[in-house]
């Protein structure tokens, strides 16, 4: 089972995908949060001339490579590493893309926390001499996710950001009661291959009835954003989202 990954903070008006990330006190002074993975703010291309000629001869110049990205609870980079590849080849240029790209921190109970991102680059054939970036564990603060991000000596793209289902945007309505604790309520959800909410059940809460109620309104009248897997073509899901209220 997976949690979601991407919004961690909501107000009371809508958000828009472009805000979804910032923490906004909510009416009466609580905080609503979704628990959140990292997400790339802005993903770097790799450099195609950093692929040695060697590897284009050879046949190796094309296949993905996915890099280990560790975070601080500021987003910076702390260290990367390879955690698989198809052509040691492509190995720098891709570390060098990871690292260059910036990326927000994951969050739990409304607090940035120390995480770890999985960064995707897959390389074309050596007869297109593309690029692709893809970034397949979060997503990037873009709403056009449809189309993968090809970087030639011609054009770029925009990168697309394959990843789980994520709630896009929400409008928490906070019940007139007092919250004296914080507290969180666990509602799962299926997603079609549209970003369609297809059902939402509550799974699990230590909030008081009301909040909790609230929390699967939110999720039900929410937009979503359907996964996308590494080639980029969307697909169902299900996932957990985690909404944590705090006073």
């Amino acid at each position: 089972m997976r949690t979601l990954t991407g919004l961690c903070g909501l107000s009371a008006i809508l958000l828009s995908i472009s805000a979804a990330h910032a923490q906004t006190p909510a009416p009466a002074g609580i905080r609503v949060c979704v628990d959140s993975g990292a997400y790339p703010t802005k993903l770097a291309q790799p450099d195609s001339n950093a692929i040695p000629e060697t590897a284009r001869f050879s046949g190796r110049s094309s296949g993905s490579v996915v890099i280990l990205v560790s975070l601080d609870e500021k987003g910076r980079v702390t260290n990367t590493s390879v955690g698989q590849s198809d052509s040691p080849f492509l190995n720098a240029a891709a570390m060098e893309a990871a690292r260059k790209s910036t990326y927000a921190p994951g969050t739990h109970g409304c607090e940035p926390t120390k995480s770890q991102f999985r960064f995707v680059a897959i390389f074309g054939g050596s007869d297109s001499g593309a690029v692709t970036v893809n970034s397949p564990s979060s997503r990037s603060n873009s709403s056009n996710n449809t189309n993968a991000s090809t970087y030639s000596k011609a054009a770029s793209r925009p990168a697309c950001s394959p990843g789980p289902a994520y709630l896009k945007s929400a409008q928490p309505a906070l019940p007139a009661l007092p919250l004296t604790q914080p507290g969180s309520a666990t509602i799962h959800v299926v997603v079609d291959r549209t970003g369609t909410l297809k059902s939402a059940a509550p799974v699990k809460s230590d909030l008081p009835p009301a909040y909790a109620d609230a929390a699967l309104q939110m999720v039900k009248g929410g937009t979503f954003s359907p996964k996308f897997d590494d080639d980029c073509k969307p697909a169902d899901d299900e996932v957990d989202v985690s909404i944590g209220f705090h006073p």
